[in-house]
């Protein structure tokens, strides 16, 4: 996920990216039995709590950056809440998804490069 939301760094707050970051920290966490999974009143926070840190930084939820933040916290959550196949098909798209806005950012060589190796990594 770092992977995909790193050629948007430049454009998004930090609050973001940390978001995305100890989402899936906290997955890889429960993953390895070192923390629990996140119950269904954590979630419902964390979502409120996502919502609120993108308004307070854009002041908006349209617009090329809210879009960008918006999906990114949704896609950590996504990851937070992983727990059958379907969902991680779901987390796939969404980082296929989240891949493509860079695209809003930056038109060029080098984010097409770049995106085509996330989605070679992603499809493997």
């Amino acid at each position: 996920m770092v992977l995909v939301a790193l050629p948007q760094a430049p454009h998004l707050p930090l609050d973001v990216l940390g978001f995305l970051i100890i989402a899936c920290s906290w997955r890889v966490a429960a993953l390895y039995r070192l923390a629990p999974k996140p119950s269904k009143a954590v979630l419902f926070v964390l979502t409120v709590f996502g919502g609120v840190l993108v308004y307070s930084h854009f002041h908006k939820f349209h617009g090329p950056e809210a879009a960008a933040s918006l999906l990114l916290i949704g896609t950590g959550l996504k990851v937070l809440e992983l727990s059958n196949r379907r969902d991680l098909y779901l987390v796939v798209y969404l980082a296929f998804l989240s891949t493509v806005t860079a695209y809003l950012f930056e038109q060029g060589l080098g984010i097409a490069v770049y995106t085509l190796c996330v989605a070679v990594l992603l499809v493997a």
